[in-house]
């Protein structure tokens, strides 16, 4: 749940018809996850998100809100 909602949101922060290509980790994180991964149609972007109960907490391209 945490990795489709991170998916989903990382693509809709990068705009510009960004998609997934990659999902390198996801850990446990408190009571939530973390899932870290690239965009690709930005520039190669790399993305952070966070999540609880299936809900984003945060997601940062590049390491930025």
């Amino acid at each position: 749940t945490a990795v489709s909602a991170c998916t989903d949101a990382a693509e809709r922060s990068a705009g510009n018809g960004a998609r997934v290509r990659e999902i390198g980790s996801v850990t446990r994180d408190g009571s939530g996850w973390r899932v870290d991964g690239s965009l690709d149609g930005r520039d190669n972007s790399s993305f952070t998100c966070t999540a609880t109960d299936g809900r984003v907490d945060d997601v940062r391209i590049n390491g930025r809100i």
